[in-house]
């Protein structure tokens, strides 16, 4: 039952967040009710309509002419039409003609300009002229409802066959305008929600919906502003949230907890899963979650003087300058600032390596140079552990684990093992999150909370923890490159089997092998070989004069900021002292 529940569990793709894009459970239920709302009614309609065939009582008996089965068909064939059907049927039957007699009375301004000839075809297929009130019945409405009759003849003759209906546009300036205010606080994505919620944005922690809200009716005075509502609606509309997002919570946790209280199911009863397909997934996803934590203790334990064990995170993004008391810097354009945090598990001790968007992004080569960088301080131990969360793109990719392969392999380290071990997706506390927790206290405490450059962020992480604990690596644009020599598809294809990097938790690299041990388990024995190197580069990099850093390309000349955002980064200058000043100045533009 287990090994079912494991399969299962590997083969099933989840979408849990509620920031997705796609609508959450509640708005698709919300949306469903509405269609079968509309589609209950268009049906009740069209029962109304069908069971509104009444007999006239003119002078001229209509029904003589026309009989009931006729009628009927008539009713069901004018109803089985669409739009511009029910149209073309008016048009034809019903033709428009000057008054004939008036009284005199109304002969000088005449209310009535026009009356309406009224014909049905017979069971024999020849027209017949009918009264309105038996045509009207004959199609399902009332004998005084004449509005489609109007509305087929037109007073400014417009084309009355074409189906406009939902296509007016509206005017979008207004909701233009606030996109672009919005957008001018430039979200971000959070990294370790990029696989589940990968169209969500996230705002400053010094934001709020209320503040940008005063800030837009202060820069577009004497306009027609929006209403709040309608400006918190375009947030939402945009996919942004406010969250704090030091706090990760686990969706599968989550989605199971609802299905407790519904199902009357209790976690204290599993493994016994009766059947029950969602306990079968939790289960196992709590497994996997308390084997990776017992792992991660018993390499916290590691007193081994040649193995560093790392927890290695991101901190969510820091927009400098930070300047909470004054208003004008809150809603200012700011640069972001990026800190990924190598923390020693158990030993206390932090790297932090350093840099910021004037330099370059956090793409998967960014984050790749990084993790060159701290093993670079590490060429002589002999095995090197990195804990990570399970981000996809930053943390697992092939770049990323090629690079390292060739480290291992390098006549210039002494490394003889290098292992990444994954986190269960939701389960990912770890030291670095401790100590990015620590960053930002330091930030609040510095300086009246006013970081307002580069180095004053720099400061503020070198004085998280206790003297000579933490080890700060500033990087320049000379740092980060791109790595040459990559996997293709076509290649990773012929693999058998195919390794999907979604479902590693578990690598391993060794001194003089070419070959990665990977596992879907961070216990697991079951390891499997992957040759990751191409043999067309296999044979270049067996010869002599091999150099991993030659093959790599460099970063010429820093990525630098957009000039429209550093015109008005410079207006905030006035709020700063000579020295913070000129590092605004003297920023690179792109």
């Amino acid at each position: 039952m287990a090994l079912r529940a494991i399969q299962l569990y590997e083969t099933t793709s989840f979408e849990f967040s509620k920031e997705e894009t796609t609508p959450t459970k509640a708005q698709s239920l919300k949306s469903t009710k509405k269609k079968v709302k509309k589609h209950e009614r268009d049906q009740l309609k069209k029962e109304r309509h069908r069971k509104i065939l009444k007999q006239c009582v003119c002078k001229n008996p209509c029904f003589n002419k026309i009989s009931k089965d006729t009628q009927v068909t008539i009713n069901e064939d004018y109803w089985n039409a669409d739009f511009r059907g029910k149209k073309e049927f008016i048009k034809k039957y019903v033709s428009k003609e000057l008054v004939q007699s008036r009284r005199a009375c109304n002969t000088q301004s005449p209310k009535k300009s026009a009356t309406f000839k009224y014909e049905l075809t017979d069971e024999s297929g020849v027209k017949q002229t009918v009264c309105r009130s038996f045509f009207l019945n004959s199609l399902g409405f009332d004998k005084s409802n004449n509005k489609l009759i109007y509305a087929a003849f037109p007073k400014n003759n417009r084309d009355i066959l074409n189906d406009n209906r939902g296509k007016h546009k509206r005017d979008s300036s207004l909701r233009d305008e606030i996109k672009s205010h919005i957008m001018s606080f430039e979200p971000e994505i959070a990294h370790y929600r990029r696989e589940h919620a990968p169209q969500r944005l996230y705002l400053p922690s010094d934001l709020s919906a209320a503040t940008m809200y005063n800030h837009y009716k202060e820069t577009h005075r004497g306009t027609n502003h929006a209403k709040y509502r309608l400006y918190t609606q375009m947030i939402r509309e945009l996919n942004i949230s406010f969250a704090k997002l030091g706090i990760e919570e686990c969706e599968v946790c989550a989605i199971f907890k609802i299905h407790e209280n519904a199902s009357g199911h209790s976690r204290d009863d599993l493994p016994n899963f009766d059947n029950c397909v969602q306990c079968e997934l939790w289960f196992v996803h709590n497994e996997k979650a308390k084997i990776a934590r017992l792992e991660y203790k018993r390499d916290k334990e590691i007193e081994n003087g040649q193995t560093i064990v790392y927890a290695v995170d991101l901190q969510k993004v820091v927009f400098l300058p930070r300047m909470d008391s004054f208003k004008e810097a809150i809603f200012a354009p700011r640069i972001k600032t990026f800190n990924e945090t190598f923390a020693e598990v158990g030993g206390g001790k932090v790297v932090a390596v350093l840099w910021n968007e004037s330099i370059s992004g956090r793409k998967s080569e960014d984050i790749l140079s990084t993790f060159d960088k701290v093993l670079n301080i590490h060429k002589n131990d002999e095995k090197v552990v990195f804990w990570l969360d399970n981000c996809t793109g930053q943390n697992k990719n092939w770049s990323l684990f090629i690079h390292i392969c060739l480290i291992v392999n390098s006549k210039q380290f002494s490394i003889k093992q290098v292992e990444f071990k994954f986190f269960e997706a939701g389960h990912t506390f770890m030291a670095a999150d401790s100590f990015h927790h620590q960053v930002e206290k330091s930030m609040k405490k510095y300086n009246n909370g006013h970081v307002v450059t580069f180095d004053d962020f720099v400061k503020c992480v070198k004085s998280a923890k206790k003297t000579g604990q933490t080890k700060v690596i500033e990087l320049n644009f000379k740092d980060f490159f791109m790595p040459t020599i990559t996997l293709t598809q076509y290649y990773l294809n012929k693999l058998t089997p195919r390794p999907k990097i979604d479902d590693i938790k578990h690598v391993i690299f060794k001194k003089g092998s070419y070959q990665i041990d990977y596992c879907d388990r961070v216990n697991g024995e079951n390891f499997i070989q992957m040759k990751i190197i191409p043999p067309k580069d296999l044979k270049k990099i067996n010869l002599p004069k091999f150099n991993l850093y030659d093959t790599i390309k460099r970063k010429h000349k820093p990525d630098g900021i957009d000039a429209e955002k550093k015109k008005k980064l410079l207006k905030l200058t006035k709020l700063m002292n000579e020295s913070d000043a000129n590092y605004y100045v003297n920023l690179p533009e792109s």
